[in-house]
């Protein structure tokens, strides 16, 4: 009992003294973005009591916690663990978007968006996805006994416009996170390494995929600037407007971030490697 008050205590002392270092700094550039104080101090006391529930937040980083702070403000979305979450990479604190958040943003921002629905597939459940000229996708859950989860698909339904389907399979997204989830690689704490937060992950990435076809004239900059929080990455600006990412832009991404990884791997590896006057064990 006098363990667990101590231990308490301490975390108590630890997010105090992150708080008081930040509020500075912080609060003029949440107010620029939020537009009032009042704001920034509903998203500052969701990023704190964050981080006291958090262990492994609480060993992060000043400046990465300054840092995913700010870029809440930037999304508008608080980092309450249902619209956007901080997640601990090391000693780092990167703000992440949940699939609530993407979808609360696109509602508000997108002037033609009507609604999306994202499902996950069972193995037992009756579905049947189609593209082409005449695209199909229907689902029939099995009640009972739906067997293993085997993919996710999203529907976005537009103003004007056909409703755009993606589905991805299991094998797929297990790629995905693989590829994009640093904490995964490292077998560190992130939605994608638990049952609920994994499907949640599928389902916001099935969606993002899906919006880059959406009507570029129908998404607001603020939409766009969220997602690009997401990604980590300028927007790019076409004939003076900005548009949101292609799946090819993704696919680069992807290249260059597995490439600066096996240069860190590398390096790494050359630091264990014993120097010539070491002496080598037979």
């Amino acid at each position: 009992m006098a363990e667990s008050k101590a231990v308490a205590n301490q975390a108590k002392s630890i997010v105090d003294s992150i708080q008081t270092q930040l509020e500075g700094r912080l609060v003029e550039s949440m107010v620029a973005a939020l537009g009032t104080k009042e704001q920034a101090n509903k998203f500052q006391v969701a990023a704190f009591n964050a981080i006291r529930r958090n262990d492994k937040l609480q060993r992060c980083t000043i400046g990465s916690i300054s840092m995913a702070i700010a870029k809440s403000a930037e999304a508008g979305l608080p980092a309450d663990g249902r619209l956007a979450a901080l997640v601990p990479y090391k000693d780092e604190c990167q703000y992440q978007l949940m699939y609530e958040g993407v979808l609360e943003l696109a509602y508000a921002y997108c002037d033609r968006f009507l609604g999306a629905q994202s499902e996950i597939v069972y193995e037992n459940d009756e579905f049947v996805f189609e593209l082409g000229l005449t695209p199909k996708c229907m689902h029939k859950p099995c009640l009972t006994g739906r067997g293993k989860p085997t993919g996710c698909y999203n529907i976005i339904r537009i103003r004007d416009a056909d409703p755009l389907l993606c589905f991805m399979s299991a094998e797929e997204l297990d790629a995905h996170a693989k590829h994009y989830s640093k904490a995964l690689k490292f077998k560190m704490s992130t939605p994608w390494s638990d049952e609920l937060g994994k499907f949640g992950m599928w389902k916001k990435t099935v969606f993002l995929r899906n919006s880059h076809w959406m009507p570029k004239g129908s998404i607001d900059s603020k939409l766009n600037k969220a997602l690009q929080v997401e990604y980590d990455r300028e927007p790019v600006k076409v004939d003076s407007e900005v548009v949101p990412q292609t799946p090819r832009d993704l696919d680069e991404w992807a290249e260059k971030d597995a490439a600066e990884e096996s240069v860190k791997a590398e390096l790494v590896q050359d630091e264990n490697v014993p120097d010539d006057d070491d002496d080598i064990p037979l």
